[in-house]
């Protein structure tokens, strides 16, 4: 068994992509196979949606070339795949998951200020500029 990738029925039928079965009769295998497959992509999307708003980077369309996108991507899924060990492991500490923001944005902030090339996303070091109420550059 190998790699594949979990899509949805939009996709066209390939070796390494997963899809649900069209039309899938109710409590048939392959019903009970949507099911699990569409929890898998659920799954899948909360993940890219934190990686997503952890990481201000993935803002706008990365500006690398491939071979640099394709490290970027993999360091925020090991990060975010670390950080969320990690949470697991100390759910005992209710503030751990505040702490662990406090300390994500104060080096952020102090990553850019030392770092303010165009490319990296977040907000540049400006950090009153067009950004919601939560602080991300986003409203």
């Amino acid at each position: 068994m190998g790699f594949y990738i979990v899509g949805d029925s939009a996709y066209a039928i390939r070796s390494f992509l997963l899809t649900p079965f069209d039309n899938a009769l109710p409590n048939s295998a392959n019903d009970s196979f949507n099911y699990h497959h569409s929890t898998c992509r659920i799954w899948v999307e909360c993940a890219f949606g934190e990686i997503d708003m952890r990481w201000g980077i993935f803002w706008k369309p990365l500006q690398f070339d491939l071979d640099k996108n394709l490290k970027v991507i993999d360091a925020a899924m090991r990060l975010h795949n670390y950080l969320v060990q990690n949470r697991v492991q100390n759910r005992d500490n209710a503030s751990s998951e505040i702490e662990e923001f406090q300390v994500y944005e104060r080096e952020t902030v102090e990553f850019m200020r030392e770092n303010p090339f165009e490319n990296v996303g977040v907000f540049n070091g400006h950090e009153n500029e067009d950004r919601g109420h939560d602080g991300v550059g986003r409203s």
